[in-house]
């Protein structure tokens, strides 16, 4: 075999070992951050504050929060070209979800 004959490139498939042992952790909190081609993600989970008591002490309780907490979860670092594969494979999620959720409506 000569080299013209030798594939000097082919895809070879990703496989995911392990998936299922990982937890799965709820997030709703996401900061994107970019230097160039770099992109840091950091991810993380809110709950709203427990607000209890009078229709007046509620108001009270309102006015004093300064700012709620986002537990953070994971952090990251992607490439341009990463992320713009990952806003595709979540468009692709996205839809699919819609599709599902239209079809149990019309049932």
């Amino acid at each position: 075999m000569n080299d013209e004959e030798i594939p000097m490139e082919r895809e070879i498939p990703t496989a995911w070992i392990g998936l299922d042992e990982l937890p799965v952790l709820y997030v709703n909190n996401l900061i994107a951050t970019s230097e160039g081609d770099v992109i840091h993600l950091s991810i993380g989970t809110t709950q709203p504050p427990p607000i209890m008591g009078t229709p007046e002490e509620r108001i009270e309780q309102v006015k004093n929060i300064s700012f709620i907490p986002v537990k953070p979860v994971a952090r990251t670092t992607v490439t341009l070209e990463s992320l713009k594969q990952f806003v595709e494979i979540l468009n692709e999620a996205v839809e699919n979800s819609e599709r599902i959720q239209s079809q149990k409506g019309q049932r």
